[in-house]
């Protein structure tokens, strides 16, 4: 019976291969998952900003609007659909209140009450979304920050 001696030289260097190409592997992995995490948190928070800013942008000129002819009354329209159309379309007490208030203000214009309540609600949700990124992205540690607002 022949006995095949492999020298110790070459099981070193395979097993060293082996671990070599298998630890290769995993690394190429664990940073794929990485990056695709990173990309993804990337996007959101990119879309996140844009959002915010449109809500700032809308809330602004529904705001400071002077609603005197029909014209206006359209207009006012237009931009309170096109907000609400960014609202959160489930139901949620607070994105309802900014609808409600928007409501009001196209009612009766002239009411200041309403508008300073739309701003507010606005303001909060605004807060409340910057702290939820914030927080998804691992900038800052703060105690979750739920909307208490009135």
């Amino acid at each position: 019976m022949t006995q095949s001696v492999v020298p110790v030289w070459v099981t070193i260097l395979g097993s060293t291969a082996l671990g070599t190409v298998l630890g290769s592997l995993i690394t190429a992995i664990i940073a794929k998952v990485n990056n695709d995490k990173n990309l993804s948190l990337k996007y959101v928070t990119e879309e996140r900003t844009k959002w915010r800013l449109k809500i700032k942008e809308l809330t602004s000129e529904l705001y400071s609007m002077k609603i005197v002819t029909e014209e206006d009354k359209n207009k006012f329209d237009r931009l309170s659909a096109e907000l609400k159309l960014n609202l959160n379309p489930y139901p949620n007490d607070k994105d309802k209140e900014i609808a409600h208030q928007l409501r009001l203000i196209g009612i009766n214009p002239n009411d200041k009450t309403h508008r300073e309540n739309f701003l507010m609600h606005v303001a909060y949700m605004l807060k409340h979304d910057w702290q939820r990124s914030k927080k998804e992205a691992g900038v800052h540690k703060e105690p979750n920050v739920d909307r208490k607002d009135p």
